[in-house]
């Protein structure tokens, strides 16, 4: 095992002897869960459905934009005032729902009028029950070459692009959240949250990205921009899982099956972190 300083703190990280097994028995496990998964997921969604052509231009990109940008400016000064603190739980997870309520209420907006504009942001009425299946299905197909991922990514870090590995502090707030703090943590982490970035990245970004780049290219796009989002010290699991989610979105055009995925995984990932944090923090 290797040592990377965090904050003071030695984080213990896998060494090759670990990563090689560790990272075999999850490709091991992944290649045989794949082809059942997708099977599975035929069954329950057999034909994908047909793609809505969004009513986005780049006008609304650079809106959103703005938006963020401002939500950003005006926030900061507003917690000084109110003598708040962001590291906290209680706070940084509204606040975080808060911008990102705003920016999905604006493509919202833009929209909101027109259909055709809802459907293809992943908004239909019909086949939503079986559009989350296959979801459920591909996610867990592909959930050990997600934990690959997480194996892989503080060493890729480390020792191939020369980086410190520091684990997330949406985690450790995670982990250290207490009383009153954990409904909130739980309320965003797992559903407002997810939300919100499904409707912004799949609904949004992903689909008016389809047009120009095709399919993959708008899925690899997006997932680059979620992925960056998350910052490089979960870059590569955020990103894989971000191409399920992709992948979900071209099947089912359905925001609700790319959320149920989003937010088992945000739920089984708090779950880990509220009942092993010694397991991903020292100290």
């Amino acid at each position: 095992m290797t040592d990377s300083v965090v904050e003071g703190q030695s984080v213990e990280l896998p060494g090759p002897a670990d990563l090689v097994a560790l990272v075999g028995l999850g490709l091991a496990i992944g290649f045989v869960l794949r082809p059942l998964a997708r099977a599975a997921g035929r069954w329950a969604y057999p034909r994908p459905a047909l793609r809505v052509a969004p009513l986005f231009t780049w006008r609304d990109g650079a809106l959103l934009a703005l938006v963020w940008i401002g939500m950003q400016l005006a926030l900061g000064p507003l917690f000084i005032a109110l003598d708040l603190d962001l590291e906290a739980a209680s706070v940084a997870f509204p606040a975080t729902v808060l911008v990102f309520g705003v920016m999905s209420a604006t493509v919202l907006a833009r929209v909101y009028a027109q259909p055709r504009g809802l459907a293809s942001l992943g908004l239909r009425p019909k086949e939503n029950g079986w559009a989350v299946l296959y979801a459920v299905f591909q996610y867990g197909g592909a959930l050990p070459f997600l934990i690959a991922l997480m194996v892989l990514n503080p060493l890729v870090l480390e020792h191939v692009l020369g980086l410190d590995f520091a684990p997330q502090k949406v985690g450790r707030m995670i982990a250290e959240a207490q009383g009153a703090e954990i409904p909130i943590v739980l309320v965003c982490a797992v559903v407002l949250i997810p939300l919100c970035e499904e409707f912004l990245f799949r609904g949004f970004l992903q689909n008016s990205l389809e047009g120009a780049l095709g399919p993959r290219g708008a899925v690899a796009l997006s997932s680059f921009f979620f992925a960056a989002l998350h910052g490089v010290s979960a870059a590569l699991p955020i990103f894989g899982l971000s191409l399920v989610l992709g992948h979900v979105m071209l099947h089912t055009r359905r925001l609700s099956a790319c959320w149920a995925v989003h937010a088992l995984h945000n739920g089984s990932t708090t779950a880990l972190l509220f009942l092993l944090p010694d397991q991903f923090f020292e100290g």
